[in-house]
């Protein structure tokens, strides 16, 4: 779930950034309080890219791996203890 949620709150973030680079470079934009990043949702990796982008893929991969590999040390000691 937060993986997820990092991935979203990363797309939000490029996205407002090309809107920011929009407005700066605009000596005489028609509305430079805009907020409105819908114009630039196709030069942005959409919500499924983002999810295994660098910043976060490697962060909750290795978590699940963590748990992954502690549930399977949970497991196995159940099994093997008489």
């Amino acid at each position: 779930m937060f993986w997820g949620l990092d991935a979203y709150y990363l797309r939000q973030e490029r996205l407002f950034r090309k809107l920011y680079d929009k407005v700066r470079r605009d000596p005489d934009p028609e509305d430079p309080f805009t907020m409105n990043t819908a114009p630039f949702a196709r030069d942005v990796q959409p919500w499924d890219r983002t999810l295994f982008s660098f910043s976060i893929f490697y962060f909750h991969a290795s978590v699940v791996a963590a748990l992954a590999l502690g549930l399977w040390h949970f497991l196995s000691s159940r099994t093997m203890t008489p």
